[in-house]
């Protein structure tokens, strides 16, 4: 070992300190050299450092030499002061001790590289799905000191290696392995395609099996020591069977359907015939809890499920079975095509079942009863009004409060006047007119309506004329109208616009827009007529002229 160490230039750090009095420190006067040497990656040397006090020797023993790196990725030392080289480059390791500023010696290690290149055993395989095979990497020269290499994948899916090189088969297409060495990361790689070794399914074409008897599907791929070895499963029709993710046919119903079996890798598919015998001799309509029904009695709105029961012993929702029924009365009850009943109006109808299995067909017969509990309806309004284009929401109250079937239907006698939400009662004028509307309820079509008027806004005043002459001592009448004619307000004020008109002309306003104007004496002014409803104006030209005085002359 001495003679290696020598060899290598072995750093031995000798740290030679003179002790010194002074007041309340020990300072310390270090003496080195400062070595150098070289080292290869991968290759591991152990420090030792020797501190003499000879003053002092007991504190000596107690002082821990700590190693600094410069550059660990070039060289570092672990916690057993072991020098290990990692890759090439140059890198100074300094010797120091815990609180002392400047070190107490320096290493000066060039690690070299002993690593010229690798190659593979192989550089293209082919691998089936599921095979596993082995690279071996040979690190040149071979002599090298370091011959460690990692490995990698371009693609998990396809193939995996292992930190020995060590290949799996994942899935079907190519993919890359590379071998680096830590030494240098000098590479080499080889080129794996990986595909199917399955040639088809096997597994029997067709099963017959009775309602309830569940069976598993027994395939395997050929040749049977195939990699894949898993499924997935279709089935054509569920009402016939059903069947689980791992092959599991439970028969529901009497009939024929297929199963379709893909292989996951989706390369092989085959398909096998379901038919679904029954024993079934009878059958009668129960409720949830099995309990057989002849008659039921429910309320308008409501809803109850329908279930069947076999025999032997075979109960289960309506829609797993080929059914029909005939409906005496739809007015009363509906049924859909899973089973499931609603009372719509007061009365009695009968419902008649068929249920067809094989060659056999079994019927039942239930008689359903529905009763209202909805003994009125009111309100909010009987009666209201509208603008063209404006909206009211009406409300119904059902009576009594805690009723089964609180729906109404809400219809308009004239929808071109007012339109009504049937669902809502939301209310629309649409143009100007009256209309009745009318909440129905939907449990014994109770009623009752709402009067609406819908009326104009006023938009002008229509006079026949703008400017008049009236004779003085004379009258004249004229008619000036809101329009639209069918406006909530129709009423028109007026006043003379002059000082003197009052003077000049009498204004009299009589009903429905009837206005009589007298002539005074001769002048002229101006009516200024307003409506009410929006403020619209008209200004009317009034002149007022003198009686003619006809002169006749006679002879003497």
């Amino acid at each position: 070992m001495k003679n290696r160490l020598k060899h290598l230039k072995m750093p031995i750090v000798w740290v030679m300190c003179f002790l010194m009095v002074f007041t309340l420190s020990i300072p310390y006067h270090v003496s080195a050299d400062t070595m150098s040497f070289s080292l290869r990656v991968g290759e591991k040397l152990p420090l030792q450092a020797i501190i003499e006090l000879p003053a002092l020797e007991e504190e000596a023993n107690g002082l821990k030499i700590k190693w600094i790196s410069s550059d660990q990725d070039i060289a570092k030392v672990d916690s057993n002061d072991t020098l290990i080289g990692v890759s090439k480059g140059n890198v100074t390791i300094r010797a120091s001790i815990d609180g002392i500023a400047n070190p107490l010696a320096e290493l000066q290690v060039q690690v070299i590289s002993t690593v010229q290149g690798v190659e593979l055993d192989k550089t293209t395989l082919s691998l089936a799905l599921g095979q596993t095979s082995e690279l071996k990497a040979y690190v040149k020269p071979y002599n090298a000191y370091l011959q460690e290499v990692k490995w990698q994948t371009t693609d998990r899916n396809i193939v995996t290696v292992s930190k020995d090189g060590k290949l799996t088969a994942t899935g079907i297409g190519e993919a890359t392995i590379t071998a680096v060495t830590t030494d240098g990361g000098y590479s080499a790689t080889c080129k794996i395609t990986v595909s199917s070794n399955t040639t088809g399914i096997q597994v029997s074409k067709e099963f017959v099996l009775p309602v309830g008897q569940k069976k598993t599907i027994n395939a395997q791929v050929v040749p049977n020591n195939g990699y894949n070895q898993e499924f997935w499963y279709t089935i054509a029709d569920p009402r016939i069977a059903k069947i689980d993710s791992k092959g599991v046919i439970t028969p529901l119903h009497e009939g024929s359907t297929s199963v379709t079996l893909m292989t996951k890798d989706k390369r092989h598919s085959t398909v096998i015939t379901i038919r679904v015998t029954s024993n079934i001799e009878h059958f009668y309509v129960a409720d949830k809890s099995g309990k057989k029904l002849s008659s039921l009695t429910l309320k308008a709105g409501q809803e109850f499920p329908l279930f069947f029961i076999g025999d032997p012993n075979d109960f289960r929702a309506l829609d797993h079975y080929h059914w029909s029924v005939i409906n005496a009365d739809k007015r009363i009850a509906s049924i859909d095509s899973k089973g499931k009943l609603k009372g719509l109006s007061a009365g009695t109808t009968t419902l008649t079942f068929t249920l067809k299995e094989e060659a056999k067909l079994l019927t039942h017969t239930l008689q359903i009863t529905v009763v209202s509990t909805v003994k009125s309806v009111e309100l909010n309004k009987t009666k209201t009004k509208l603008p063209v284009g404006g909206s009211e929401q009406l409300k119904a109250t059902v009576m009594p409060l805690n009723a089964f079937l609180k729906e109404v239907k809400w219809t308009s006698s004239n929808s071109k006047v007012v339109s009504v939400n049937p669902k809502t009662g939301q209310l629309k004028g649409l143009s100007i007119g009256t209309a009745i509307i009318t909440a129905t309820t939907t449990d014994g079509k109770k009623v009752a309506t709402c009067n609406v008027t819908v009326y104009g806004i006023a938009k002008s005043i229509y006079v026949p004329s703008t400017s008049l002459k009236v004779t003085m001592g004379s009258n004249y009448s004229f008619t000036a109208k809101v329009l639209p004619i069918l406006t909530i307000n129709n009423e028109i004020t007026y006043k003379l616009l002059t000082t003197n008109g009052a003077k000049i002309v009498q204004v009299k306003k009589g009903k429905d827009g009837l206005f009589t104007l007298t002539g005074l004496k001769p002048g002229e002014t101006q009516l200024e007529l307003t409506s009410k409803d929006g403020g619209h104006k008209k200004i009317i030209n009034i002149q007022v002229v003198p009686t003619e005085v006809k002169v006749v002359i006679t002879k003497p």
